[in-house]
């Protein structure tokens, strides 16, 4: 079954268009996956004024992440996240129309099954670079 992905990036001045990836969402019909890179937040962390903005934005990712995967509900109850599905078109929404602190890349489809395993080298070679997967299988042995 193909799947979709997108990067997640931070725009530390959104005057000068400069951005970093900073983690990575797959999904596909069944399943989603997230990742976001503690190096890279920590950099971003470095080039903005207020460092609690990028821990809030990056927490709230994730838990609406968490939300939508568990179909539960937001604290407040305002809205049902049983009934948002991750989709390409949402992603190609986002990417055309959000240009602050938090983008995203247009949504790539591929043609291949996704599990852990595969999500894992996707975001070692987009976000974290292919050295920094070698160095940790390397570490497991």
């Amino acid at each position: 079954m193909a799947f979709y992905y997108t990067i997640l990036k931070l725009s530390p001045n959104s005057f000068t268009n400069d951005v970093l990836s900073v983690g990575i969402l797959a999904f596909n019909d069944e399943k989603s996956w997230l990742k976001i890179s503690e190096n890279k937040k920590n950099i971003i962390k470095k080039l903005v004024e207020n460092d609690s903005l990028v821990d809030f934005f990056l927490k709230r990712i994730n838990s609406f992440h968490k939300n939508i995967v568990a179909n539960s509900y937001c604290p407040k109850g305002f809205f049902k996240y049983e009934d948002f599905k991750f989709s390409s078109q949402y992603f190609e929404y986002l990417n055309r129309y959000s240009n602050g602190f938090i983008r995203y890349s247009t949504p790539v489809k591929i043609e291949d099954e996704l599990n852990d395993d595969k999500f894992l080298r996707l975001y070692y070679s987009l976000i974290e670079g292919e050295s920094t997967l070698e160095r940790k299988e390397n570490s497991d042995k």
